[in-house]
């Protein structure tokens, strides 16, 4: 179940005034939890410094890379208006089926799945004939170009979203932040000063791990980065918004109001499709 930062964070403060006003725990003042508390934050804010840093750069490259991705697709569309009406349909169907694979899985996790239609695209530009036109060839490897620009795009996003945390340093990091809280805890310091600081770094400690889990998963703010980048070439190529319910409905993408027609896939990733379309009022 996703939880997300805000949520988190009000129910982190709760349960933690619960516990320190509540819950009867040992009062130690000694230097042995000082010198505890003292290297487990420190290690704790060198770990989490570096982890942060590493998913926001991998974020922002998939990202990135996902966005390019899309519009290198806009310019494919574009260019083949130079060829005739047969390759236009055939590269509409191929990039129709192409995103609806993309959009049944979790960004940058599609790479193998729709790498057929990848190939066909290639297909169908190797036996397309262009108009008789001076800059036919130009225009060719232009096309050819923007076919490897996809591609590069396409693998850079795969290679990165395999790239997260490991069992290992989850595991470290929790490990960690669990010694901070418990230390804080057990410091007894009887009062409202303390309580209220133990409460609200002890809740902070949950925040960044739910950011870190956000930032993991490309859900920073609760949906998926870039959904509607995509979404924009349905639209490019007269073809319905396209939205697959399970991930509808964990909330990784939101329908815009002003979407008044889309497509529903009712399928699980990787069966065959079963698409509705959706009208609303």
């Amino acid at each position: 179940m996703y939880v997300s930062t805000i949520k988190g964070g009000v129910l982190s403060v709760l349960i933690f005034s619960l516990l320190s006003y509540l819950v009867p725990l040992p009062n130690i003042q000694t230097e042995g939890v000082e010198v505890v508390l003292t290297i487990s934050t420190f290690l704790f804010a060198i770990l989490i410094g570096f982890f942060m840093s590493r998913l926001n750069s991998r974020y922002n490259e998939v990202r990135d890379a996902v966005a390019n991705e899309d519009s290198f697709f806009v310019s494919l569309y574009e260019l083949t208006q130079y060829f005739d009406e047969e390759v236009i349909e055939q590269v509409k169907e191929l990039m129709d089926r192409y995103y609806i694979k993309s959009y049944d899985h979790i960004l940058g996790m599609y790479y193998k799945v729709n790498a057929k239609e990848m190939h066909d695209l290639y297909q169908v530009f190797e036996n397309a004939k262009l108009d008789d036109t001076p800059n036919g060839k130009e225009i060719y490897d232009v096309v050819v170009a923007t076919l490897g620009s996809i591609e590069i795009n396409r693998n850079k996003s795969s290679v990165l979203s395999n790239e997260g945390m490991r069992v290992g340093q989850w595991l470290m990091i929790l490990m960690l932040g669990t010694i901070i809280v418990f230390s804080l805890f057990i410091y007894g310091i009887d009062t409202t000063y303390f309580h209220v600081i133990t409460i609200l770094i002890s809740s902070t400690i949950i925040i960044i791990f739910l950011i870190m889990l956000d930032l993991q998963n490309f859900r920073l703010g609760g949906t998926l980065a870039v959904g509607e980048s995509g979404q924009e070439v349905f639209e490019m190529i007269g073809r319905p918004r396209y939205y697959n319910k399970l991930f509808l409905d964990q909330g990784l993408y939101k329908i815009p109001i002003t979407v008044k027609t889309y497509r529903l896939g009712t399928h699980k990733p990787g069966e065959a499709f079963q698409i509705q379309l959706i009208k609303r009022s």
